[in-house]
């Protein structure tokens, strides 16, 4: 497959993860919440610092991560010797 054709499919597969993540991150945020909530109630969250702003920060983290393989995955494709 030529470069072209692989950096488009690549894309592609960017723009498809953005929008199932745009669909699902009410329902993630949800959840953290939900477990955030949880946790406190079990065990006293106040005794670490930050663990809860950490758990509800993560379903915004993962905006970043079909971006960061993206870019990993583009250098490859980028180094890889045409055939």
């Amino acid at each position: 497959m030529s470069k072209f054709k692989s950096i488009a499919y690549l894309l592609l597969g960017i723009t498809g993860c953005y929008a199932m993540l745009a669909i699902f991150i009410k329902f993630l945020a949800d959840t953290t919440v939900s477990v955030n909530q949880a946790l406190d109630v079990a065990t006293n969250l106040t005794r670490y610092d930050g663990l809860s702003g950490f758990i509800l920060s993560v379903p915004w983290l993962l905006y970043f991560a079909p971006a960061i393989i993206g870019i990993v995955w583009l250098i490859v494709i980028l180094k890889r010797q045409s055939v």
